[in-house]
C-alpha cells in the first residue's frame, strides 16, 4: 500500500508520528539498484515487434541464447538505466575506456596493452589510449583521448574525433538528464556553456542568501515551487487516485476518484472545501490552489514527513537566485566549452579545474555516439561552434533509443518481442564475433539457473546463494563445473562488514587511546573468529571471507596471501596468533574468547578470574552496547547470527547486549549518520575507484565510524589527488587497509559471489576465459566459440 495512505489513516487516529517513504542510500549501494521510469519506444523505428514481424529465428546451431534483465528498450547508452538494456548495449557498443579484469584503468588499451590478473597475464584491446597531464601552477589536468586507428561503427562508418565531441556535446547538454556526469567534472568552460553566459562561473550564493528568500518568499519563487513541486506531485497522485479509488470505497475513502483524491489531499488544506458537481479536473486545479506553496503540509500528506521537499525547496531557491545573477550579471553568449578541444581528426583534449583519480572514469568511462546516426552531420563545424545538435534539446536524439548504432562486436538484428535477437558486427575492430548469432532473453533472475539446466538458454549470470550452488553440484555430479554446466564465480564487487563506532566504543575521551582501541580489538576479535565456519553454513560458494576492506579482484585489495597480509584480527594484544593450525571451532571459539578477555583487561575493565566476569568499567567506558541490523539482512544469517554468538559471549562475561533489527533502511541510515549505533552490519560497494574519502576521513559525509585519525586522513587527502599510476598508488591503500584494521572499526565478513553459469554440451569451454567483478562475459563475447 502506498505510504500516502498509510499517512493518512495515522491521521485520523491522531497518531503521534507518521511513517515516510523509504527511500535508497549510499549505504546499501550493493544491493540496492536504483530502477528505472519506463521508457517508451518511439513511435517509428527500424525494427518490428513480434506481431509484424516475418523474420525467421536464427540458425541454433550459431546462434548463442543468454539471459538477461529487464529490459525497457532506451538502447541509448547516454540514457539506459535497466539492467538488461545495459548488458544489450555492452554488446552493440563499445567504451571508449578500457578498464582490466580487476577495475584498473588501461591507459595504453588503444595500442593493446597486458595486464596481470590475479597472476595470469591477459591481452586487452580497446579503442583509445588516454594521457593526463596536472599542471600543479595552474591547478588544471589535461587529459588526452586518442581514437585507435581503424575503428568503425557497424554501418562502416568510421569513428572520428568528431564523434567524441559530438558525445561529450550530448552529455554536457543542459538538458541532459542520463546517467553520466560528465558536466560534474569542472571541465573548463562548462558553467559557461550551461548557462550560456560568459559571467556565470564568477556568479555564487550563499545560504544566508537562500535562507533570506525561504523567509521571504517571491512570487518568483512561490510559482517555482507551485510549478516544480505542488504540481507535479498532486497530479502524480491524482493518477494514483484515478486506478486505486475503488480499492478503498469500503474504508470510507469516497464513491469516486474525486472524493477519494479530496479526502486525501483536499480536505486537509480547507476542510469545508465542497466537491459536488466537480470535475477531476476542477478538483485538482482548486487543490493545487489551495496547496499553493504550503509543501510543508504536502509534504505530510505526501510522504508523512513535512521536512519531505526542504533539500528540494533549497535547491530550487538556489537555482533561482544563481539565475537571477547570472542573468543581470551583464555576460555574452557562450558557443562551446573551452576545455573540450578538437586536436586532429582522431584525437581530443579535456581540460579540468584540479585533480582527483576518480576523475578520470567520470569523465572518460562514456560509450562514443555516432555523430552521422545520433546526430545532425550538416549542423556539426566544429570551427563555427556546431556541434551536431541543437542545444537544450536532445529529443532527436532519444528517438532513436529502440534502433541503436555502435561500433561493438554485434549489432541489432530484431527486436522480436520477448527476445531479442543480435548477429555479428563483420567491421568489429578486434575482428568478427566467431558465434554468429546472440539471441538475448530478458529473464528474472530466479528462472536463470533452471533455463540454462534445461537448454532453454546457454549462458546466464545468477546472484548465488546456497541453495543454488547445491543445485550446481547435484547437476555436475558434485562439482560446479562439469559436462553439463560450467560455473564461473565472479565477484559482486560488494561485501558484508560489521561496522564499530569509534566515537562510542572507547575508553575515556580519547577514540584513538590504547584502551579505547584494546576495547574495539575485543569485539572485532569475536566478530571475526567464527567467520569461515558461518560463511560455509550460511552461504557456501556464494560468499568467501575476506581480512580487509575491499573485494578481492580489485586491483587495490589486501588480502591474507598479500606480502605483509594476515587473517583478521587474529593475533592476542601482545601480538602473538590466537589460533594454531587445526584447531575444532571449539578450540577456536575458546582461544577468542580468552583473547577478547587479554584484551578487555588492557583496555582497563576490572577481570574477576575466579568467576570469569568484568566486574567494572573504567572511567569512561561502559558495560552495556547496543547493534544494529538493517532490513536487508533481517532474519537468519550469518552475519546476524555473529552478532548473536558475539551478545551470548558478551553476556557470559557480564556486559549487556541489545541487539535491534530496523526495518526502515532510512531510519537504520540515519541512526548510523546520527552516530546512535555502537554496532552493526551492513553491506558496501567496491567500485573500480574504492570511495575510501567518504568512509574513513574524519570529514567523509558517510563516516559512520567516528573515526578522526589524523595519520589516515592524510593517507586518504593524498590518495584522492595523487599519482594516476597504480604501483604508487597502491601502497597507499594498503597503508589505509592496515591502519583500519589497527583502529578496529570494521569488520570485513564476506565478499558476494555471482555465477557465470554456461551450458557445457552447447559452449567450447576453451573459449571461456576468466572474468571477474569488473569483467563481465559480454566483455569477451566475441572470442565465444559454440561446440
Amino acid at each position: 500500500m502506498k505510504s500516502r495512505m498509510l499517512t493518512f489513516a495515522l491521521s485520523l487516529s491522531l497518531a503521534a508520528s507518521l511513517l515516510a517513504g523509504c527511500s535508497k542510500s549510499e549505504e546499501t549501494a550493493a544491493v540496492d539498484t536504483e530502477s528505472a521510469a519506463e521508457t517508451s519506444a518511439p513511435a517509428e523505428t527500424a525494427l518490428e515487434s513480434e506481431s509484424e514481424s516475418e523474420t525467421e529465428a536464427p540458425d541454433e546451431s550459431t546462434t548463442l541464447r543468454a539471459a538477461i534483465g529487464e529490459i525497457q528498450r532506451e538502447w541509448n547508452p547516454a540514457f539506459a538505466q535497466a539492467e538488461g538494456d545495459q548488458e544489450i548495449i555492452s554488446l552493440i557498443y563499445e567504451p571508449l575506456l578500457a578498464t582490466s579484469r580487476s577495475g584498473e584503468v588501461l591507459y595504453t588499451a588503444g595500442d593493446d596493452e597486458k595486464a596481470d590478473y590475479q597472476g595470469t597475464e591477459y591481452d586487452y584491446q580497446g579503442i583509445s589510449t588516454v594521457a593526463l597531464h596536472y599542471d600543479t601552477d595552474t591547478n588544471e589536468t589535461t587529459y588526452t583521448i586518442r581514437l585507435r586507428d581503424g575503428v568503425t561503427f557497424s554501418d562502416g562508418t568510421p569513428m572520428t574525433a568528431d564523434d567524441l565531441i559530438f558525445t561529450y556535446y550530448v552529455l554536457c547538454d543542459p538538458s541532459y538528464d542520463g546517467g553520466y556526469v560528465v558536466d560534474e567534472q569542472q571541465i573548463l568552460g562548462m558553467e559557461a556553456y550551461r548557462k550560456n553566459n560568459s559571467a556565470a562561473p564568477g556568479v555564487t550564493v550563499s545560504s544566508e542568501e537562500i535562507s533570506a528568500l525561504l523567509n521571504n518568499p517571491t512570487e518568483e519563487f512561490k510559482n517555482a515551487i507551485i510549478e516544480q513541486i505542488t504540481r507535479p506531485t498532486l497530479e502524480e497522485e491524482r493518477t494514483w487516485c484515478e486506478e486505486n479509488w475503488q480499492n478503498y470505497v469500503d474504508r470510507g475513502y469516497g464513491n469516486s476518484a474525486q472524493e477519494f483524491f479530496a479526502t486525501l489531499y483536499t480536505y486537509s488544506a480547507d476542510a469545508s472545501y465542497d466537491i459536488e458537481g466537480k470535475s477531476m479536473d476542477e478538483v485538482l486545479e482548486d487543490t493545487i490552489n489551495l496547496y499553493s506553496m504550503n509543501y510543508t503540509q504536502l509534504a505530510k500528506n505526501y510522504q508523512g514527513d513535512s521536512s519531505y521537499f526542504d533539500a528540494k525547496v533549497r535547491q530550487i531557491a538556489e537555482n533561482l537566485l544563481y539565475q537571477n545573477k547570472v542573468d543581470g550579471a551583464g555576460g555574452t553568449e557562450v558557443a562551446n566549452i573551452s576545455g573540450i578541444v578538437k586536436v586532429d581528426d582522431r584525437t581530443i583534449s579535456i581540460n579540468c579545474l584540479g585533480y582527483s583519480t576518480q576523475k578520470l572514469y567520470n569523465l572518460c568511462n562514456i560509450v562514443v555516439l555516432p555523430l552521422h546516426y545520433y546526430g545532425d552531420p550538416d549542423n556539426y563545424n566544429y570551427d563555427n561552434n556546431q556541434f551536431g545538435l541543437t542545444r537544450g534539446d536532445l529529443s532527436s536524439i532519444r528517438e532513436k533509443s529502440a534502433a541503436p548504432l555502435g561500433a561493438g562486436p554485434y549489432q541489432l538484428a530484431e527486436d522480436a518481442g520477448g527476445e531479442i535477437r543480435l548477429t555479428a558486427n563483420p567491421s568489429y575492430y578486434k575482428g568478427a564475433p566467431a558465434i554468429s548469432n546472440l539471441t538475448l532473453v530478458p529473464m528474472d533472475e530466479s528462472e536463470r539457473l533452471a533455463a540454462v539446466t534445461n537448454g532453454s538458454v546457454d549462458l546466464a549470470r545468477i546472484s548465488l546463494n546456497k541453495e543454488e550452488t547445491a543445485t550446481l553440484e547435484q547437476t555436475n555430479d558434485g562439482s560446479l563445473s562439469g559436462d553439463k554446466i560450467i560455473t564461473e564465480l565472479v565477484g559482486d564487487n560488494s561485501y558484508y562488514y560489521f561496522g564499530i563506532n569509534a566515537s562510542l566504543m572507547k575508553v575515556g575521551t580519547d577514540s584513538n587511546s590504547e584502551q579505547s582501541l584494546a576495547l574495539r580489538k575485543a569485539f572485532a576479535t569475536l566478530l571475526a573468529f567464527d567467520r569461515a565456519n558461518l560463511g560455509e553454513q550460511y552461504y557456501g560458494a556464494s560468499a568467501a571471507v575476506i581480512d580487509y576492506s575491499c573485494t578481492t579482484e580489485n586491483w587495490a585489495a589486501v588480502s591474507r596471501d598479500s606480502e605483509g597480509g594476515s587473517e583478521a584480527y587474529a593475533v592476542k594484544a601482545d601480538g602473538s596468533p590466537i589460533y594454531t593450525e587445526g584447531q575444532s571451532t571449539e578450540e577456536r571459539t575458546a582461544a577468542a574468547r580468552a583473547a577478547a578477555v587479554e584484551y578487555l583487561t588492557a583496555a582497563g575493565y576490572t577481570y574477576d578470574a575466579e568467576a570469569g566476569v568484568f566486574t567494572a568499567a573504567p572511567e569512561g567506558g561502559k558495560m552495556e552496547f547496543t547493534a544494529l541490523i538493517p532490513p536487508y539482512l533481517a532474519g537468519e544469517n550469518a552475519m546476524t547470527i555473529a552478532l548473536s554468538n558475539l551478545k551470548s559471549t558478551l553476556e557470559s562475561l557480564g556486559f549487556v547486549m541489545n541487539i535491534q533489527e530496523v526495518t526502515d533502511l532510512n531510519e537504520f541510515v540515519w541512526y548510523l549518520s546520527e552516530h546512535s549505533a555502537d554496532l552493526w552490519c551492513g553491506e558496501r560497494a567496491t567500485p573500480v575507484e574504492p570511495q575510501l574519502v567518504s568512509y574513513y576521513h574524519s570529514t567523509g559525509n558517510s563516516n559512520f565510524y567516528g573515526l578522526n585519525v589524523p595519520a589516515l586522513d592524510e593517507l586518504l587527502s593524498s590518495l584522492a589527488g595523487g599519482s594516476a599510476l597504480y604501483e604508487e598508488r597502491i601502497p597507499a591503500y594498503h597503508q589505509i587497509y592496515t591502519l583500519l584494521r589497527d583502529q578496529a572499526v570494521e569488520v570485513p565478513a564476506y565478499e558476494r559471489q555471482d555465477g557465470v553459469i554456461y551450458n557445457a554440451e552447447r559452449i567450447d569451454a576453451s573459449t571461456i576465459q576468466a572474468l571477474s567483478g569488473y569483467y563481465n562475459w559480454t566483455e569477451d563475447a566475441a572470442t565465444l566459440r559454440l561446440k
